[in-house]
């Protein structure tokens, strides 16, 4: 299984990166699930 360094060994700057890229990915995902569900909605209200 892989774990990240723990963030007391890893640097301020590396720590800030982890954080950020973390919150750029969740609205990314969620944003995605969004997009999917209504496609697939949207699909199966077509008759």
């Amino acid at each position: 299984m892989f774990l990240p360094a723990s963030p007391i060994h890893m640097g301020l700057q590396a720590y800030m990166m982890d954080i950020g890229f973390t919150y750029l990915i969740i609205p990314l995902v969620t944003v995605g699930m969004g997009y999917i569900a209504d496609a697939k909605l949207k699909s199966e209200l077509k008759f």
